[in-house]
């Protein structure tokens, strides 16, 4: 064990926790000097749970809380420090708010989780330090470096005092999970990764994709999940010619484990089911899948608002949009011409991204009857924003502001969860793609000359 490691494991003192009354739930004290703020954030990693916790005018706290295990982040101002909390646990913090890092001391059951969360930052960013970029080094500079991570950690948390066995059984298989990601994540960015490949495969053999603990606990490991489906969803793409929500769908409804398909496929349902070419096929299938009662009802919901807006039926209104050029639009100001609706926003990059496309549409259909609606769903605190980027990327069209973003009435009649979402109307106002072609998908302009445009 090197120098720096030593040290950094003496500095934080590790010491075996004292017995105590077994609790069922988190005890967290402590005291924060120079805090200006009025209370601290206990903020789940994934943001399932957060806490508010006051403090007193000394900078003193105390709250219990019932909560599931896992990673959580301590906001204290700008100050942030990661924990692993289990019920049970009984931790007292102490800290200076204008030196937060190093005076930070924490203490009791189950403080070593916490101090080797510590160490293990140190640890990783020490032996990177003057590289570039871990993930641009020599092939084998790189491979060398990231196991020489993974056998460090793996020593300092088997000799780790003050922590339970269960926090280590699991953190021993994220240390592996997190070499397996560098690995998977160097063969995406190098073209020549010979010994990484060989390395990765066998790596990739050892791995259960079914393992509900792991898929709560590993960051590591709920990427290398989607990775591993992803290629499945790929291929099936390919095989038979589907989308690829649906394709997703089925993939994920294969897995056994009830927790991770339930979960996987319901995240991507909410993602994909406004932009799937088979809606009802699309909706069967993931129904046929997923246990979850609640997530159902969601999807079912959605499902069914789709099927208010499906082809030829009249398109949901919207009344007295603010005007960029002027007053207020109405969805009923443009009936007698086709309508391409584009709803995006100022924060949204594949929006951006498809402007360019949209200004050379608008233009070579400047003539035609059919009429550019650009619609953003930016919140009043962008106001000045989607004015002023209006105005310097030099937009066409109508450009006209929701009144209430994505919770606008139009939006939700549309069940819009994802931007950018385009729309195409004909002239008495009838729904001819509820989910249109992009200005740079070249079916557009295909759909277009079958309306004769």
């Amino acid at each position: 064990m090197n120098k720096v490691l030593f040290i950094l494991i003496m500095a934080f003192g590790l010491t075996s926790c004292s017995k105590k009354t077994k609790l069922d739930y988190v005890l967290l004290t402590g005291k924060i000097d120079n805090l200006k703020d009025k209370e601290i954030t206990l903020l789940k990693t994934n943001r399932s749970y957060t806490k508010k916790i006051v403090v007193t005018s000394d900078g003193t706290f105390k709250d219990t809380m019932k909560i599931k295990s896992g990673f959580y982040r301590l906001i204290s101002g700008k100050n942030k420090v990661v924990f692993y909390l289990e019920n049970g646990y009984d931790l007292n913090i102490k800290a200076d708010a204008d030196n937060f890092k190093s005076s930070l001391n924490v203490s009791g059951k189950g403080a070593g989780a916490t101090k080797y969360l510590a160490i293990k930052g140190d640890i990783s960013s020490n032996l990177r330090t003057g590289e570039t970029s871990f993930f641009k080094l020599k092939e084998t500079k790189f491979l060398t470096t990231a196991k020489k991570i993974k056998t460090t950690l793996h020593q300092v948390l088997d000799t780790m005092q003050g922590v339970s066995e269960n926090f280590k059984a699991l953190e021993n298989r994220n240390i592996n999970y997190s070499y397996v990601y560098q690995l998977s994540h160097f063969k995406k960015f190098n073209k020549i990764n010979d010994e990484v490949s060989q390395e990765l495969k066998k790596e990739l053999q050892k791995i259960d994709f079914n393992s509900e603990e792991d898929y709560r606990f590993s960051g590591a490991y709920y990427t290398l999940i989607g990775d591993y489906y992803t290629g499945q969803v790929k291929e099936l793409v390919k095989t038979d010619s589907i989308d690829r929500g649906l394709a997703s769908i089925k993939t994920y409804s294969k897995i056994s484990n009830q927790t991770i398909k339930n979960e996987l496929i319901y995240i991507q349902a909410r993602m994909s089911i406004a932009q799937t070419e088979s809606l009802d096929v699309f909706y069967e299938t993931y129904m046929s899948a997923s246990t979850d009662e609640k997530n159902n009802a969601k999807i079912s919901e959605i499902y069914h608002s789709l099927k208010k807006v499906s082809e030829y039926k009249f398109s949901p209104k919207f009344i007295d949009y603010e005007n960029y050029a002027g007053g207020t639009s109405s969805l009923d100001d443009f009936k007698g011409k086709y309508v391409y609706i584009d709803i995006w926003a100022t924060w949204c990059g594949p929006c951006l991204g498809q402007i360019p496309y949209l200004k050379k549409l608008e233009k070579k259909y400047h003539n035609k009857n059919i009429e550019f609606l650009s619609i953003s769903i930016d919140q009043k605190k962008n106001y000045d924003k989607w004015r002023t980027m209006i105005k310097e990327k030099e937009l066409g069209g109508v450009q006209l502001l929701a009144d209430n973003n994505f919770n606008s009435q139009f939006i939700k009649d549309y069940a819009i969860s994802g931007i950018p979402r385009f729309i195409l109307l004909g002239p008495q106002g009838k729904i001819i793609d509820a989910n249109a072609p992009r200005p740079s998908d070249e079916k557009l302009i295909k759909l277009f000359n079958e309306l004769d445009l």
